[in-house]
Protein backbone atom coordinates (compact mmCIF):
# COMPACT_ATOMS: atom_id res chain seq x y z
CA UNK A 1 0.00 0.00 0.00
CA UNK A 2 1.20 3.15 -0.68
CA UNK A 3 0.95 6.31 1.46
CA UNK A 4 1.07 10.32 0.87
CA UNK A 5 3.53 12.59 2.12
CA UNK A 6 6.62 11.62 3.91
CA UNK A 7 4.77 12.51 7.78
CA UNK A 8 2.42 9.79 7.10
CA UNK A 9 5.13 7.44 6.21
CA UNK A 10 7.26 8.48 8.64
CA UNK A 11 4.75 7.63 11.82
CA UNK A 12 4.33 4.65 10.21
CA UNK A 13 7.54 3.72 10.81
CA UNK A 14 7.21 3.67 14.46
CA UNK A 15 10.07 5.21 16.60
CA UNK A 16 13.11 3.07 15.18
CA UNK A 17 11.89 3.94 11.48
CA UNK A 18 12.05 7.43 12.14
CA UNK A 19 15.37 7.30 14.04
CA UNK A 20 16.75 5.71 10.17
CA UNK A 21 15.05 8.74 8.40
CA UNK A 22 16.99 10.86 10.50
CA UNK A 23 20.32 9.35 10.17
CA UNK A 24 19.54 9.52 6.48
CA UNK A 25 19.35 13.41 6.04
CA UNK A 26 16.09 14.05 6.74
CA UNK A 27 15.59 17.83 8.36
CA UNK A 28 12.11 17.49 10.09
CA UNK A 29 10.89 15.54 12.95
CA UNK A 30 8.81 14.84 16.01
CA UNK A 31 8.80 14.01 19.87
CA UNK A 32 8.68 14.49 23.06
CA UNK A 33 12.24 15.75 23.71
CA UNK A 34 14.11 14.66 20.42
CA UNK A 35 16.50 16.99 18.88
CA UNK A 36 16.98 16.70 15.00
CA UNK A 37 20.12 17.08 13.11
CA UNK A 38 19.87 18.47 9.70
CA UNK A 39 21.93 17.06 6.82
CA UNK A 40 23.43 13.76 6.11
CA UNK A 41 25.75 12.38 8.67
CA UNK A 42 24.22 14.93 11.14
CA UNK A 43 24.03 13.65 15.33
CA UNK A 44 21.25 13.63 17.48
CA UNK A 45 21.47 15.62 20.25
CA UNK A 46 19.42 15.26 23.84
CA UNK A 47 17.60 17.30 25.82
CA UNK A 48 19.72 19.14 28.28
CA UNK A 49 23.27 18.39 26.04
CA UNK A 50 24.77 21.22 23.93
CA UNK A 51 26.37 20.04 20.88
CA UNK A 52 30.68 20.40 21.01
CA UNK A 53 31.68 22.72 17.75
CA UNK A 54 33.91 21.61 15.05
CA UNK A 55 36.96 23.00 15.31
CA UNK A 56 37.16 26.24 13.18
CA UNK A 57 33.07 26.71 13.57
CA UNK A 58 30.79 28.47 14.95
CA UNK A 59 28.65 27.36 17.58
CA UNK A 60 25.15 26.20 15.58
CA UNK A 61 22.17 28.50 15.95
CA UNK A 62 18.70 27.00 17.59
CA UNK A 63 15.40 27.68 16.41
CA UNK A 64 11.92 27.31 18.28
CA UNK A 65 10.05 24.24 16.76
CA UNK A 66 6.27 24.83 15.76
CA UNK A 67 4.08 23.23 18.16
CA UNK A 68 4.86 22.44 21.60
CA UNK A 69 7.42 19.43 21.09
CA UNK A 70 11.11 20.31 22.23
CA UNK A 71 12.96 19.51 18.94
CA UNK A 72 16.02 21.47 18.02
CA UNK A 73 17.95 21.61 14.51
CA UNK A 74 21.75 21.58 14.53
CA UNK A 75 23.61 22.55 10.96
CA UNK A 76 26.65 20.93 10.75
CA UNK A 77 29.99 22.12 8.90
CA UNK A 78 29.73 21.17 5.45
CA UNK A 79 32.95 19.11 6.60
CA UNK A 80 31.30 16.59 8.77
CA UNK A 81 28.39 16.30 6.29
CA UNK A 82 29.71 14.15 4.50
CA UNK A 83 27.98 10.17 4.21
CA UNK A 84 31.16 8.49 4.71
CA UNK A 85 32.21 10.61 7.48
CA UNK A 86 31.67 8.66 11.32
CA UNK A 87 29.15 10.01 13.99
CA UNK A 88 30.60 12.12 16.58
CA UNK A 89 30.62 11.06 20.21
CA UNK A 90 27.96 12.22 22.09
CA UNK A 91 29.80 13.81 25.33
CA UNK A 92 30.15 12.42 28.29
CA UNK A 93 29.02 15.86 29.93
CA UNK A 94 25.95 17.26 28.93
CA UNK A 95 26.26 21.05 28.48
CA UNK A 96 23.34 23.85 28.86
CA UNK A 97 20.81 24.52 25.99
CA UNK A 98 20.52 28.05 25.37
CA UNK A 99 17.19 29.63 26.81
CA UNK A 100 16.49 31.82 23.45
CA UNK A 101 17.84 29.97 20.58
CA UNK A 102 18.86 32.46 17.53
CA UNK A 103 16.17 32.02 14.72
CA UNK A 104 16.93 30.10 11.26
CA UNK A 105 16.04 30.96 8.15
CA UNK A 106 12.18 30.63 7.18
CA UNK A 107 12.28 27.59 5.13
CA UNK A 108 13.77 25.71 7.89
CA UNK A 109 10.66 26.33 10.20
CA UNK A 110 8.52 24.22 8.27
CA UNK A 111 7.83 21.18 10.40
CA UNK A 112 5.31 18.74 9.15
CA UNK A 113 2.88 17.92 11.51
CA UNK A 114 2.12 13.61 11.70
CA UNK A 115 -1.18 12.86 11.95
CA UNK A 116 -2.70 11.14 15.17
CA UNK A 117 -1.55 7.47 15.19
CA UNK A 118 -4.53 4.97 13.16
CA UNK A 119 -5.67 2.56 15.57
CA UNK A 120 -6.39 -0.76 14.02
CA UNK A 121 -9.40 -2.77 13.65
CA UNK A 122 -9.25 -6.07 16.05
CA UNK A 123 -8.15 -8.70 13.86
CA UNK A 124 -11.66 -11.52 13.22
CA UNK A 125 -11.58 -14.72 12.21
CA UNK A 126 -11.60 -15.49 8.21
CA UNK A 127 -15.00 -17.81 8.95
CA UNK A 128 -16.44 -15.19 11.15
CA UNK A 129 -18.12 -13.46 8.10
CA UNK A 130 -19.26 -16.16 6.27
CA UNK A 131 -22.93 -16.43 5.22
CA UNK A 132 -25.03 -18.64 6.41
CA UNK A 133 -24.66 -22.50 4.77
CA UNK A 134 -21.26 -20.88 3.42
CA UNK A 135 -17.96 -23.52 4.41
CA UNK A 136 -14.74 -22.29 3.74
CA UNK A 137 -12.24 -24.80 2.31
CA UNK A 138 -9.19 -25.09 2.92
CA UNK A 139 -6.43 -27.73 3.00
CA UNK A 140 -3.36 -28.36 5.63
CA UNK A 141 -1.68 -31.20 7.45
CA UNK A 142 -3.56 -33.85 9.11
CA UNK A 143 -3.57 -34.14 13.23
CA UNK A 144 -5.45 -36.28 15.69
CA UNK A 145 -8.53 -34.43 14.77
CA UNK A 146 -8.90 -35.20 11.20
CA UNK A 147 -10.91 -38.00 11.10
CA UNK A 148 -8.65 -39.79 9.15
CA UNK A 149 -5.81 -39.24 10.39
CA UNK A 150 -3.37 -42.17 9.53
CA UNK A 151 -5.15 -43.29 6.87
CA UNK A 152 -4.38 -41.63 2.79
CA UNK A 153 -2.91 -38.59 2.03
CA UNK A 154 -0.78 -37.04 4.72
CA UNK A 155 -2.69 -33.44 4.15
CA UNK A 156 -6.35 -32.89 4.79
CA UNK A 157 -9.07 -30.63 4.14
CA UNK A 158 -10.21 -27.98 6.67
CA UNK A 159 -13.46 -26.61 6.93
CA UNK A 160 -14.11 -23.19 8.56
CA UNK A 161 -10.96 -24.20 10.63
CA UNK A 162 -11.76 -27.57 11.47
CA UNK A 163 -10.03 -30.03 10.11
CA UNK A 164 -12.22 -32.92 8.17
CA UNK A 165 -15.15 -31.06 9.91
CA UNK A 166 -18.86 -33.34 9.59
CA UNK A 167 -21.11 -31.10 7.79
CA UNK A 168 -25.01 -31.09 8.16
CA UNK A 169 -27.10 -30.33 5.04
CA UNK A 170 -30.72 -29.29 4.66
CA UNK A 171 -32.49 -31.06 1.44
CA UNK A 172 -33.77 -27.93 -0.29
CA UNK A 173 -31.90 -25.55 0.97
CA UNK A 174 -28.54 -24.25 -1.04
CA UNK A 175 -24.91 -24.67 0.09
CA UNK A 176 -21.60 -22.93 -1.26
CA UNK A 177 -18.23 -24.29 -0.35
CA UNK A 178 -15.30 -21.37 -0.84
CA UNK A 179 -12.59 -23.64 -1.95
CA UNK A 180 -9.11 -22.43 -1.82
CA UNK A 181 -7.20 -25.28 -1.75
CA UNK A 182 -4.27 -25.41 -4.72
CA UNK A 183 -4.32 -27.01 -7.80
CA UNK A 184 -2.96 -30.58 -6.82
CA UNK A 185 -6.00 -30.85 -4.65
CA UNK A 186 -9.37 -30.46 -6.63
CA UNK A 187 -12.40 -30.19 -3.60
CA UNK A 188 -15.52 -32.21 -5.07
CA UNK A 189 -18.70 -34.11 -3.64
CA UNK A 190 -18.66 -37.49 -3.72
CA UNK A 191 -20.51 -41.10 -2.31
CA UNK A 192 -16.90 -42.30 -1.85
CA UNK A 193 -15.59 -42.18 1.86
CA UNK A 194 -11.95 -42.15 0.04
CA UNK A 195 -12.84 -40.04 -2.46
CA UNK A 196 -9.48 -39.98 -5.37
CA UNK A 197 -12.04 -38.95 -8.26
CA UNK A 198 -14.15 -41.56 -7.92
CA UNK A 199 -18.02 -41.95 -7.12
CA UNK A 200 -18.71 -37.97 -8.16
CA UNK A 201 -21.76 -36.58 -7.04
CA UNK A 202 -23.67 -33.93 -9.48
CA UNK A 203 -27.29 -34.21 -8.74
CA UNK A 204 -27.95 -30.43 -7.48
CA UNK A 205 -24.30 -29.65 -7.63
CA UNK A 206 -22.39 -26.83 -9.22
CA UNK A 207 -18.88 -26.49 -9.53
CA UNK A 208 -17.34 -30.10 -8.97
CA UNK A 209 -13.24 -30.41 -8.92
CA UNK A 210 -12.38 -27.08 -8.37
CA UNK A 211 -9.43 -26.31 -6.41
CA UNK A 212 -10.13 -22.46 -6.32
CA UNK A 213 -13.77 -21.19 -6.77
CA UNK A 214 -17.04 -22.20 -5.62
CA UNK A 215 -18.85 -25.29 -5.49
CA UNK A 216 -22.50 -25.42 -4.83
CA UNK A 217 -25.10 -28.04 -4.08
CA UNK A 218 -28.79 -28.26 -3.04
CA UNK A 219 -30.02 -31.25 -1.49
CA UNK A 220 -32.88 -33.12 -3.31
CA UNK A 221 -35.37 -36.21 -2.16
CA UNK A 222 -32.66 -38.24 -3.99
CA UNK A 223 -29.71 -37.22 -2.39
CA UNK A 224 -28.06 -40.02 -0.49
CA UNK A 225 -28.36 -39.27 3.57
CA UNK A 226 -24.49 -39.32 3.53
CA UNK A 227 -22.11 -37.59 1.30
CA UNK A 228 -18.51 -36.57 1.51
CA UNK A 229 -16.39 -34.03 0.27
CA UNK A 230 -12.72 -35.30 -1.12
CA UNK A 231 -9.77 -34.52 -3.30
CA UNK A 232 -9.95 -35.75 -6.65
CA UNK A 233 -6.14 -36.84 -6.51
CA UNK A 234 -5.66 -38.31 -3.18
CA UNK A 235 -7.51 -40.77 -0.77
CA UNK A 236 -9.08 -39.60 2.38
CA UNK A 237 -8.33 -35.94 2.51
CA UNK A 238 -12.19 -34.79 3.44
CA UNK A 239 -15.06 -35.97 6.01
CA UNK A 240 -18.68 -36.68 6.11
CA UNK A 241 -21.51 -34.47 4.75
CA UNK A 242 -25.23 -35.58 6.37
CA UNK A 243 -28.19 -34.79 4.25
CA UNK A 244 -30.92 -34.39 6.32
CA UNK A 245 -34.63 -33.25 5.77
CA UNK A 246 -35.87 -30.06 6.35
CA UNK A 247 -37.59 -30.48 9.90
CA UNK A 248 -34.83 -32.88 11.36
CA UNK A 249 -33.79 -32.90 14.97
CA UNK A 250 -30.76 -30.74 14.27
CA UNK A 251 -29.54 -31.01 17.93
CA UNK A 252 -29.71 -34.61 18.16
CA UNK A 253 -27.53 -34.59 15.18
CA UNK A 254 -25.45 -32.76 16.21
CA UNK A 255 -24.88 -34.61 19.59
CA UNK A 256 -23.95 -37.90 17.14
CA UNK A 257 -21.40 -35.99 15.71
CA UNK A 258 -19.94 -34.94 18.76
CA UNK A 259 -19.58 -38.20 20.27
CA UNK A 260 -18.56 -39.67 17.07
CA UNK A 261 -15.70 -36.87 17.26
CA UNK A 262 -14.78 -37.34 20.77
CA UNK A 263 -14.20 -41.15 20.37
CA UNK A 264 -12.08 -40.82 17.50
CA UNK A 265 -10.08 -38.60 19.05
CA UNK A 266 -9.46 -41.37 22.04
CA UNK A 267 -8.99 -43.96 19.57
CA UNK A 268 -6.17 -41.34 17.84
CA UNK A 269 -4.43 -40.71 20.75
CA UNK A 270 -1.64 -42.99 20.61
CA UNK A 271 -1.43 -43.12 16.91
CA UNK A 272 1.73 -42.26 15.90
CA UNK A 273 2.72 -40.33 19.10
CA UNK A 274 6.32 -40.22 19.44
CA UNK A 275 7.09 -41.40 23.21
CA UNK A 276 8.46 -38.56 25.51
CA UNK A 277 11.93 -37.63 25.39
CA UNK A 278 12.16 -38.49 29.20
CA UNK A 279 11.46 -42.65 28.90
CA UNK A 280 13.51 -45.48 29.00
CA UNK A 281 14.69 -47.03 26.19
CA UNK A 282 12.25 -50.23 27.71
CA UNK A 283 8.98 -47.61 28.10
CA UNK A 284 9.59 -46.37 24.91
CA UNK A 285 9.67 -49.89 23.48
CA UNK A 286 6.50 -50.41 25.32
CA UNK A 287 4.93 -47.62 23.51
CA UNK A 288 5.92 -48.78 20.03
CA UNK A 289 4.39 -52.33 21.43
CA UNK A 290 1.37 -50.37 22.26
CA UNK A 291 0.79 -48.63 18.47
CA UNK A 292 1.83 -52.12 16.98
CA UNK A 293 -1.19 -53.81 18.53
CA UNK A 294 -3.13 -51.11 17.83
CA UNK A 295 -2.27 -51.33 14.32
CA UNK A 296 -2.43 -55.53 14.29
CA UNK A 297 -4.23 -56.72 16.60
CA UNK A 298 -8.14 -56.73 14.79
CA UNK A 299 -6.21 -59.29 12.65
CA UNK A 300 -5.83 -61.92 15.28
CA UNK A 301 -8.67 -64.37 16.80
CA UNK A 302 -10.19 -62.97 19.61
CA UNK A 303 -8.97 -65.28 22.08
CA UNK A 304 -5.44 -64.39 20.73
CA UNK A 305 -5.91 -61.07 21.37
CA UNK A 306 -7.11 -61.12 24.64
CA UNK A 307 -3.81 -62.97 25.50
CA UNK A 308 -1.56 -60.46 23.63
CA UNK A 309 -3.71 -57.55 25.43
CA UNK A 310 -2.66 -59.24 28.89
CA UNK A 311 0.67 -59.50 27.52
CA UNK A 312 0.80 -55.64 26.82
CA UNK A 313 -0.42 -54.87 30.10
CA UNK A 314 2.32 -56.63 32.00
CA UNK A 315 5.18 -55.25 29.80
CA UNK A 316 3.80 -52.09 30.53
CA UNK A 317 3.59 -53.00 34.71
CA UNK A 318 7.48 -53.50 34.36
CA UNK A 319 8.34 -50.36 32.96
CA UNK A 320 6.52 -48.59 35.77
CA UNK A 321 8.60 -50.64 37.94
CA UNK A 322 11.95 -49.14 36.62
CA UNK A 323 13.38 -52.46 35.53
CA UNK A 324 14.71 -51.19 32.23
CA UNK A 325 16.74 -54.10 31.14
CA UNK A 326 13.92 -57.12 31.49
CA UNK A 327 11.28 -54.55 30.11
CA UNK A 328 13.30 -53.71 26.81
CA UNK A 329 13.50 -57.50 26.47
CA UNK A 330 10.03 -57.93 26.91
CA UNK A 331 8.67 -55.69 25.21
CA UNK A 332 11.51 -57.13 21.77
CA UNK A 333 10.02 -60.56 22.49
CA UNK A 334 6.46 -59.35 22.34
CA UNK A 335 6.98 -57.86 19.02
CA UNK A 336 8.52 -59.99 17.43
CA UNK A 337 5.54 -62.73 18.33
CA UNK A 338 2.83 -60.23 17.86
CA UNK A 339 4.24 -59.32 13.91
CA UNK A 340 4.53 -63.55 13.64
CA UNK A 341 1.09 -63.93 14.76
CA UNK A 342 -0.49 -61.68 12.20
CA UNK A 343 2.02 -62.70 9.38
CA UNK A 344 -0.38 -62.75 6.22
CA UNK A 345 -3.19 -61.60 8.11
CA UNK A 346 -5.49 -58.63 7.27
CA UNK A 347 -6.52 -56.28 10.07
CA UNK A 348 -9.96 -54.66 9.95
CA UNK A 349 -8.91 -51.61 8.84
CA UNK A 350 -7.25 -53.06 5.94
CA UNK A 351 -9.90 -55.15 5.19
CA UNK A 352 -12.29 -51.94 5.23
CA UNK A 353 -9.86 -49.99 3.02
CA UNK A 354 -9.99 -52.83 0.40
CA UNK A 355 -14.08 -52.93 0.69
CA UNK A 356 -14.14 -49.23 0.18
CA UNK A 357 -12.13 -49.35 -2.71
CA UNK A 358 -14.56 -52.12 -4.06
CA UNK A 359 -17.13 -49.74 -3.66
CA UNK A 360 -15.41 -46.88 -5.29
CA UNK A 361 -14.57 -49.00 -8.67
CA UNK A 362 -17.66 -50.13 -8.95
CA UNK A 363 -19.07 -46.68 -8.82
CA UNK A 364 -16.52 -45.49 -11.72
CA UNK A 365 -17.38 -48.98 -14.13
CA UNK A 366 -21.42 -47.56 -13.50
CA UNK A 367 -20.21 -43.78 -14.28
CA UNK A 368 -18.15 -44.62 -17.37
CA UNK A 369 -21.10 -46.70 -18.64
CA UNK A 370 -22.94 -43.50 -18.40
CA UNK A 371 -20.37 -41.44 -19.87
CA UNK A 372 -19.98 -44.07 -22.63
CA UNK A 373 -23.62 -43.58 -23.35
CA UNK A 374 -23.48 -39.82 -24.09
CA UNK A 375 -20.44 -40.07 -25.79
CA UNK A 376 -22.85 -42.44 -28.20
CA UNK A 377 -25.10 -39.79 -28.67
CA UNK A 378 -22.76 -37.09 -29.21
CA UNK A 379 -21.48 -39.36 -31.82
CA UNK A 380 -24.70 -39.56 -33.56
CA UNK A 381 -25.16 -35.58 -33.85
CA UNK A 382 -21.75 -35.02 -35.40
CA UNK A 383 -21.44 -37.65 -37.69
CA UNK A 384 -18.23 -39.35 -35.72
CA UNK A 385 -17.48 -43.27 -34.88
CA UNK A 386 -19.55 -44.60 -32.39
CA UNK A 387 -17.03 -46.88 -30.78
CA UNK A 388 -18.51 -49.79 -28.67
CA UNK A 389 -16.60 -51.78 -25.96
CA UNK A 390 -17.50 -55.55 -25.27
CA UNK A 391 -20.18 -55.55 -22.55
CA UNK A 392 -19.91 -59.32 -21.83
CA UNK A 393 -16.87 -58.46 -21.13
CA UNK A 394 -17.32 -56.12 -19.08
CA UNK A 395 -20.53 -57.54 -17.41
CA UNK A 396 -18.70 -60.98 -16.99
CA UNK A 397 -15.87 -58.96 -15.23
CA UNK A 398 -18.51 -57.47 -12.92
CA UNK A 399 -20.19 -60.58 -11.65
CA UNK A 400 -16.88 -62.23 -10.82
CA UNK A 401 -15.54 -59.41 -8.62
CA UNK A 402 -18.92 -59.29 -6.70
CA UNK A 403 -18.45 -63.40 -6.15
CA UNK A 404 -14.80 -62.71 -4.80
CA UNK A 405 -15.86 -59.57 -2.66
CA UNK A 406 -18.74 -61.67 -1.46
CA UNK A 407 -15.92 -64.00 0.00
CA UNK A 408 -14.40 -61.11 1.29
CA UNK A 409 -11.33 -61.48 -1.26
CA UNK A 410 -11.16 -57.75 -2.21
CA UNK A 411 -7.92 -57.79 -3.27
CA UNK A 412 -9.16 -60.62 -6.21
CA UNK A 413 -11.93 -58.70 -6.83
CA UNK A 414 -10.62 -55.10 -7.66
CA UNK A 415 -8.42 -56.13 -10.35
CA UNK A 416 -11.90 -57.36 -12.37
CA UNK A 417 -13.49 -53.85 -11.99
CA UNK A 418 -9.90 -52.23 -13.11
CA UNK A 419 -10.27 -54.50 -15.94
CA UNK A 420 -13.33 -53.84 -16.82
CA UNK A 421 -12.81 -50.30 -16.73
CA UNK A 422 -10.03 -50.48 -19.26
CA UNK A 423 -12.41 -51.72 -21.55
CA UNK A 424 -14.74 -48.66 -21.31
CA UNK A 425 -12.23 -46.52 -20.90
CA UNK A 426 -10.09 -47.26 -24.09
CA UNK A 427 -13.80 -47.29 -26.05
CA UNK A 428 -14.48 -43.99 -24.79
CA UNK A 429 -11.16 -42.54 -25.17
CA UNK A 430 -11.40 -43.99 -28.92
CA UNK A 431 -14.95 -42.42 -29.76
CA UNK A 432 -13.41 -39.06 -28.38
CA UNK A 433 -10.80 -38.94 -30.76
CA UNK A 434 -13.34 -39.98 -33.66
CA UNK A 435 -15.38 -37.02 -32.64
CA UNK A 436 -12.19 -34.59 -32.81
CA UNK A 437 -11.37 -35.74 -36.57
CA UNK A 438 -15.06 -35.47 -38.46
CA UNK A 439 -15.73 -32.42 -35.69
CA UNK A 440 -19.24 -31.41 -37.76
CA UNK A 441 -19.82 -27.31 -36.51
CA UNK A 442 -23.36 -28.01 -38.05
CA UNK A 443 -25.51 -27.15 -34.57
CA UNK A 444 -28.63 -25.78 -34.23
CA UNK A 445 -27.83 -23.39 -32.15
CA UNK A 446 -24.48 -21.71 -30.77
CA UNK A 447 -26.08 -23.50 -27.07
CA UNK A 448 -26.17 -26.82 -28.63
CA UNK A 449 -22.41 -26.55 -29.97
CA UNK A 450 -21.50 -25.40 -26.16
CA UNK A 451 -23.25 -28.26 -24.77
CA UNK A 452 -21.64 -30.77 -27.02
CA UNK A 453 -17.88 -29.20 -26.22
CA UNK A 454 -18.96 -29.00 -22.68
CA UNK A 455 -20.11 -32.42 -22.35
CA UNK A 456 -16.77 -34.00 -24.70
CA UNK A 457 -14.20 -32.03 -22.38
CA UNK A 458 -15.98 -33.54 -19.20
CA UNK A 459 -15.25 -36.82 -20.68
CA UNK A 460 -12.24 -36.23 -20.70
CA UNK A 461 -10.94 -35.10 -17.57
CA UNK A 462 -12.69 -38.16 -16.41
CA UNK A 463 -10.39 -40.23 -17.91
CA UNK A 464 -7.71 -38.52 -15.94
CA UNK A 465 -7.80 -40.49 -12.64
CA UNK A 466 -7.91 -43.92 -14.26
CA UNK A 467 -5.00 -42.75 -16.43
CA UNK A 468 -3.28 -41.70 -13.09
CA UNK A 469 -4.06 -44.77 -11.33
CA UNK A 470 -2.40 -47.16 -14.05
CA UNK A 471 0.17 -44.94 -14.88
CA UNK A 472 1.34 -44.06 -10.99
CA UNK A 473 3.02 -40.64 -12.32
CA UNK A 474 6.24 -39.51 -10.81
CA UNK A 475 5.98 -36.19 -8.65
CA UNK A 476 8.17 -34.89 -11.55
CA UNK A 477 5.39 -35.40 -13.66
CA UNK A 478 2.54 -34.30 -11.64
CA UNK A 479 4.67 -31.16 -11.54
CA UNK A 480 4.71 -31.13 -15.59
CA UNK A 481 0.74 -32.04 -15.29
CA UNK A 482 0.07 -28.91 -13.18
CA UNK A 483 0.37 -25.85 -15.30
CA UNK A 484 -2.11 -27.65 -18.16
CA UNK A 485 -4.56 -28.96 -15.16
CA UNK A 486 -4.61 -25.36 -14.07
CA UNK A 487 -5.09 -23.41 -17.50
CA UNK A 488 -7.60 -26.35 -18.78
CA UNK A 489 -9.77 -25.80 -15.10
CA UNK A 490 -9.72 -21.70 -15.46
CA UNK A 491 -10.64 -22.50 -19.08
CA UNK A 492 -13.57 -23.88 -17.95
CA UNK A 493 -14.53 -21.92 -15.57
CA UNK A 494 -14.53 -19.08 -18.04
CA UNK A 495 -16.62 -20.74 -20.36
CA UNK A 496 -19.35 -21.66 -18.19
CA UNK A 497 -19.66 -17.69 -17.18
CA UNK A 498 -19.03 -16.91 -20.82
CA UNK A 499 -22.01 -18.95 -21.74
CA UNK A 500 -23.97 -18.09 -18.27
CA UNK A 501 -23.91 -14.64 -19.88
CA UNK A 502 -25.32 -15.53 -23.50
CA UNK A 503 -22.12 -15.45 -25.72
CA UNK A 504 -21.67 -19.33 -26.44
CA UNK A 505 -19.67 -18.55 -29.66
CA UNK A 506 -16.53 -17.67 -27.16
CA UNK A 507 -17.72 -20.11 -24.53
CA UNK A 508 -16.84 -23.18 -27.21
CA UNK A 509 -13.65 -21.44 -28.05
CA UNK A 510 -12.64 -21.40 -24.04
CA UNK A 511 -13.83 -24.69 -24.17
CA UNK A 512 -12.04 -26.00 -27.47
CA UNK A 513 -8.84 -25.04 -25.84
CA UNK A 514 -9.25 -26.03 -22.26
CA UNK A 515 -9.72 -29.26 -23.96
CA UNK A 516 -6.61 -29.01 -25.69
CA UNK A 517 -4.71 -28.75 -22.11
CA UNK A 518 -6.19 -31.90 -21.24
CA UNK A 519 -5.42 -33.69 -23.75
CA UNK A 520 -1.71 -32.89 -23.27
CA UNK A 521 -2.25 -34.19 -19.60
CA UNK A 522 -3.67 -37.59 -21.24
CA UNK A 523 -0.69 -37.50 -23.44
CA UNK A 524 1.83 -37.13 -20.97
CA UNK A 525 0.29 -39.62 -18.67
CA UNK A 526 0.77 -42.26 -21.67
CA UNK A 527 -2.75 -42.51 -23.22
CA UNK A 528 -2.75 -42.25 -26.84
CA UNK A 529 -5.18 -39.46 -28.49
Amino acid sequence: MMYGGNSTWVHRLGAMGLLLVLVGGCSWGRGKGVKVPVGPGAKIVHPGQEPSPAPGSARPELSPVVEDTPVEVIALPEAAASRSAKPQPIPDTPTAIPETPSPLPQESNKIPVLPSPMIAPTPQSPHSKLPPNSYRVTVGIKDTAHPSYGIGNSLGFTVNGEPGKTLILKRGIESTFDVATDIKHDFYLTTSAIGWGSGAFGTGVRGNFTYRGEVTITPTVETPDVLYYQCRNHKSMGGKILIVNADADLANVQRQIAEEHRQHIAAAGGVAVAPPAQQSPGAQKMSYASMLFKAKGSALAPPQAKQFEKELAQGHALAENKDDMRTLAYAEDYIRRLNAATAGRRSDEALAESRRAYVDLLDAVHSFEKSHAENSKRAKVTGGKRVDYDKKQVEGLVNEAAQLAAKNQYDAANPKLQQAQRVITLAINEMLHQQTLVYDKNFATPKDEYEFELGRHDSYVELIPVAKEQRAPSADLEKLIEPFSAKAENLRAMAVKTAGEGDHKNAVLMLQAGTENVQRILRLLGVSM
